[in-house]
């Protein structure tokens, strides 16, 4: 749509689980502000179908004044997305579709795990160990929608501990 602009953060940034929001100007084909129920958003992953749900939790346009409005999404799932801004009779607004990255939200420490090496692991998830013998643990950071956090995002360094005998 040639009389339309979008711009804002939340066209190509967001944080899992936290809101997101862009302003979006459209008109009609006489220059005539258009209502913000004619907005639709799309999120799709990128590279097609095949890609993770995005875990929508929240989707909507708030009205402006003279055909500027704020639309605003939630997501769960942090990764690369296609947010295609359109009016629900399927024209595109103009930059449409946006690259969007969705990146995890801040470690939360009951969806965390700390996994150690299959050969030490028991069945019922007890742990073998054996004096004088290392043992390699790994802590898989999370935050509270699953996605994994990176570590050098949440400040985790990696040390190695002596036990003694």
């Amino acid at each position: 749509i040639s009389r339309s602009s979008v711009e804002g953060e939340g066209l190509h940034h967001a944080v899992a689980g936290e809101l997101a929001s862009f302003r979006v100007r459209f008109a009609d084909e006489h220059g005539a502000p258009a209502a913000a129920e004619q907005l639709a958003l799309v999120l799709a992953p990128k590279g097609g179908l095949g890609g993770e749900s995005p875990g929508l939790i929240y989707c909507g346009v708030a009205e402006g004044a003279n055909g500027g409005h704020t639309a605003s999404y939630s997501v769960r799932c942090a990764g690369e997305y296609a947010l295609t801004v359109q009016l629900r009779g399927g024209a595109v607004l103009a930059g449409s579709p946006f690259a969007l990255r969705v990146l995890a939200a801040a470690p939360y420490a009951p969806a965390c795990e700390l996994a150690c090496e299959a050969a030490r692991c028991e069945e019922g998830g007890r742990l073998h160990l054996v004096s004088g013998e290392r043992l390699r643990l790994r802590l898989h950071v999370r935050d509270r929608w699953g996605n994994a956090c990176e570590a050098e995002a949440v400040g985790i360094l990696t040390s190695q501990v002596e036990a003694g005998g």
